[in-house]
C-alpha cells in the first residue's frame, strides 16, 4: 500500500510535469532567482521521494539509527542539506553529488537570503541556477541520461529556444 501511494505521487509529478514546466518558464524569462528557488524546492522533493521510497522498500530499521535526531524531528527536517545528508547516508546519492548539493545550497543561500547584503552579479546568479538545474536533473525520477541532461541544458543557455509547449 505504501509503494502504491508513493508511485501514485510520482506519477502525478511526472504526468503533470509541474516542476519542469515552471522551471522552464523561469529560465525562459531569465528569472534566475525564481529558477533557483524552484530548483531548490524540486531537489528537496526529489530527495524526500528517494528516502521515502527507500524506507518503504527496506524494512531494516537500523537505517533509522544513522540519523535518529533528524528522522525523529529533533533537527531541521525541512533543510535541503538534511535531506541530502540522509540520502547520502543511505547510499542513494554519491559523494560528488552530495558535495555539489552542499555547494549549491550555500550559493543559493547567498542569493535567496542575503541578496541585498552581498554584491552578486547577474552572471553569478545565473551560474548558481545552472549548477542547481544540473543537480535537479540528475536527481529527477525521470532518470535522465547525461546526454539528455546536456540537451536540456542547451535550453538553459539559450532560453529563447524553450518550446512554448514546455511552459505552463
Amino acid at each position: 500500500l505504501r509503494m502504491t501511494k508513493i508511485n501514485s505521487f510520482l506519477k502525478k509529478i511526472l504526468d503533470d510535469r509541474t516542476f519542469e514546466s515552471f522551471i522552464s518558464r523561469a529560465i525562459k524569462s531569465q528569472s534566475y532567482i525564481e529558477a533557483i528557488s524552484l530548483i531548490h524546492n524540486t531537489i528537496e522533493i526529489y530527495l524526500q521521494y528517494k528516502i521515502i521510497r527507500y524506507l518503504a522498500e527496506n524494512k531494516d530499521m537500523d537505517y533509522y539509527i544513522k540519523r535518529r535526531a533528524t528522522l525523529s524531528g529533533e533537527g531541521n527536517i525541512n533543510s535541503l542539506i538534511v535531506w541530502s545528508e540522509i540520502t547520502h547516508l543511505f547510499g542513494l546519492i554519491d559523494d560528488n553529488l552530495f558535495e555539489d548539493l552542499k555547494i549549491f545550497n550555500k550559493k543559493r543561500n547567498l542569493v535567496i537570503h542575503k541578496l541585498l547584503k552581498n554584491k552578486i552579479t547577474y552572471a553569478e546568479i545565473k551560474e548558481i541556477a545552472r549548477v542547481g538545474r544540473i543537480i535537479q536533473l540528475k536527481l529527477s525520477p525521470l532518470n535522465h541520461s547525461q546526454e539528455a541532461i546536456n540537451n536540456i541544458m542547451i535550453y538553459f543557455d539559450n532560453p529563447d529556444n524553450i518550446p512554448e509547449c514546455d511552459l505552463p
